[in-house]
């Protein structure tokens, strides 16, 4: 993984944790990028993590993977995490965090749901944010 992720020198690294992997409730980190000669996704790392809302664990693994990088202006895909986000700019200051659409989408849709407003103040609220994401 480590010497073909080195090979290829991806510009854009996509970093997704899942939850709750198994029974001790482990967090799985995952760095995935494109690989040019086949055009499919492909692992660049794995990391276990016992509490991802921990700003010391992501430092922690985003270091680790920075000494696998040959660049340090990588382009990262995430979703909504703004541990993730504040991690990233501390241990990749030169990177570009981008946030994942759909995660975007999924948590603000989340945020209106939940606001004290009418119905159709709501619609248009999340329209316009959509605009503003897609423009």
């Amino acid at each position: 993984m480590k010497t073909a992720f080195r090979n290829n020198n991806p510009p854009v690294v996509q970093l997704d944790t899942s939850f709750n992997f198994d029974k001790a409730l482990y967090k799985v980190a995952a760095f995935v990028y494109l690989d040019p000669n086949t055009n499919l996704s492909e692992i660049a790392a794995f990391s276990l993590m016992s509490q991802e809302s921990s700003s010391s664990s992501f430092e922690f693994i985003l270091g680790i993977f920075s000494k696998m990088c040959i660049r340090q202006d990588l382009i990262f895909l995430i979703d909504k995490d703004f541990t993730e986000v504040a991690s990233l700019k501390k241990i990749f200051p030169s990177s570009i965090v981008l946030l994942c659409i759909f995660h975007a989408l999924k948590y603000f849709r989340t945020l209106i749901t939940t606001a004290l407003a009418r119905q159709e103040v709501k619609v248009e609220i999340f329209s316009q944010f959509k605009k503003v994401l897609y423009s």
